[in-house]
């Protein structure tokens, strides 16, 4: 498998990952503040969140890809 679709894999995982963990934790805020959105986040945590996506990602990523070279699903001879 080359180094491109690897990253492809690594940002798709990434992706999958952040989008599912970003309403993890949040909290609606008590007091809403002129000009802010009633359904705008206390502390979104958006950094802690990233480095959660990234570090979940690396043995999600490994997984699949151990999973398509496994063989187990033949994935070579579909698309002729």
């Amino acid at each position: 498998m080359s180094s491109v679709a690897i990253i492809v894999v690594f940002s798709i995982t990434w992706w999958l990952i952040f989008l599912m963990l970003l309403p993890i934790g949040v909290r609606q805020p008590d007091q809403i503040e002129a000009g802010h959105s009633a359904g705008a986040p206390e502390k979104p945590m958006v950094w802690k969140k990233i480095l959660w996506a990234t570090l979940a990602s690396i043995p999600a990523t490994a997984a699949i890809l151990w999973f398509i070279h496994s063989g187990f699903i033949p994935i070579r001879g579909v698309m002729k």
